[in-house]
């Protein structure tokens, strides 16, 4: 049982560092990006089995839809430490893993910030 002491005073929430939500954020946008992908591709695969009539076309014409919307998402992304977008075009890929402006690492915590002058 823990007594209730007057004179302790509660801890402060600590707040998340910004660069470790920044990646969590990467993290999910890629997810969702590879799923859209995995999606569009078995759903080519099932309309091929199925057939190819006007409403297969219609899902495979959404499902790219899709897939586009998700992946210019994700390629939306902006690097926590210098504010640029985090892949610079084709040859640099959706999965690289570094910024490929000031080349910070995924899953770089902040820096730590000076303490203030007493």
């Amino acid at each position: 049982m823990v007594s209730e002491d007057p004179n302790r005073a509660p801890m402060p929430a600590a707040e998340p560092d910004p660069y470790l939500v920044a990646w969590a954020d990467l993290r999910q946008r890629r997810r969702a990006m590879l799923l859209s992908l995995g999606a569009y591709l078995l759903g080519g695969l099932a309309a091929l089995a199925i057939g190819r009539g006007p409403a297969t076309r219609l899902v495979l014409l959404v499902l790219c839809g899709v897939c586009l919307v998700v992946t210019a998402w994700a390629r939306r992304f902006r690097c926590p430490l210098c504010g640029e977008r985090f892949s610079r075009g084709r040859r640099d890929g959706l999965l690289n893993r570094w910024c490929a402006h000031c080349r910070i690492g995924i899953g770089t915590p902040s820096p730590p910030h000076p303490a203030p002058p007493p």
